[in-house]
């Protein structure tokens, strides 16, 4: 059973031998790597052609920059395999990465299967099987085991028929992971820490605030739609998933001092219509305290989470 690896790659000279030494030592060996180099203007390209001379399951499709989401739908279109998993290229895998999710796969006769990222603060003890599609979906909008993050996870390769990443979108596995769930009928949730996420504060995602930052609460309103047409039971958990965004968002904002008033009216009104669903669910005490205070007063509430450097 041959498995495509799609990494995208983009300036990430000073991690991807790393991350390459991990993905060509996995134990399970039939594997397809495919490295689409999007337009990196470092090392980075040649790096990836000189592991590729030395390996014949490499792939290399150098491309012009157009993003991580184009990348990734490069790698799918020219995946033939029947499993497909990402990695990025700042990251790294344990040596059984695939051959721990493919045994999830095999054992559970599952769509997908889902590994823990390491040295992670959220401690499952004991796998989960998810059994049919409510299931699924229930179980992302409410359990932290299975997160929208479209690494750490092997998906049949099927499942993205139809389904590719946003363009231009800065939070695109949130626009993307949840239509997979919704396809799945099995999940296998393994316990096991298999991926190495690194938090490279030069990456996309951890650079300062910016407009785009939004799109996350644009995500989550996509998906509290979707919810709301194919699984009404579980509403109130999508209304919840706004206001973790909301709280992202802000939580950015005040770390770089913007209370604009456009972004704040927009945010005002997303605490009044949904901040009691997020109040019923799983989140942190300091998130929920943080909301509570948020919707009464959201500049104070933004200067006291910046000056007490709390984590949402």
């Amino acid at each position: 059973m041959r498995i495509s690896i799609v990494i995208p790659v983009y300036n990430s000279e000073h991690y991807l031998s790393e991350c390459l030494d991990s993905v060509v030592s996995q134990s399970y060996s039939d594997i397809k790597i495919l490295l689409v180099d999007d337009g990196s203007t470092d090392s980075s390209g040649k790096i990836c052609d000189s592991y590729a001379s030395s390996d014949s399951r490499i792939k290399v499709i150098h491309t012009e920059n157009r993003g991580v989401s184009m990348a990734r739908n490069t790698g799918i279109s020219e995946s033939d395999c029947d499993y497909l998993s990402f990695i990025d290229s700042d990251d790294y895998v344990t040596p059984d990465y695939i051959e721990y999710m493919l045994k999830l796969i095999t054992k559970d006769q599952a769509d997908i299967a889902v590994c823990q990222r390491m040295k992670s603060t959220r401690k499952h003890k004991e796998n989960k099987l998810l059994t049919d599609n409510q299931s699924c979906m229930s179980a992302f909008v409410k359990d932290a085991a299975l997160d929208s993050v479209v690494w750490g996870k092997l998906y049949k390769r099927s499942l993205f028929d139809g389904i590719l990443f946003p363009a231009g979108k800065r939070y695109e596995d949130e626009f993307t992971v949840y239509m997979l769930i919704a396809k799945a009928e099995r999940i296998s949730i393994g316990c096991g820490q298999k991926y190495h996420y690194r938090k490279n504060l030069n990456s996309f995602m951890n650079r300062p605030f910016s407009d785009s930052d939004f799109e996350l609460i644009e995500a989550m309103s996509e998906q509290k739609v979707f919810i709301e047409q194919n699984y009404p039971n579980l509403v109130s958990s999508a209304n919840a998933r706004i206001i973790y965004g909301v709280n992202k968002c802000a939580e950015k904002m005040a770390a770089a001092g913007i209370y604009r008033e456009d972004l704040l009216s927009e945010m005002k009104m997303l605490y009044k219509a949904y901040e009691n669903d997020f109040l019923k669910g799983k989140s942190s005490f300091s998130a929920k305290l943080f909301s509570i205070v948020a919707s009464i007063n959201l500049e104070a509430a933004m200067k006291l989470l910046h000056a007490s450097g709390v984590d949402k």
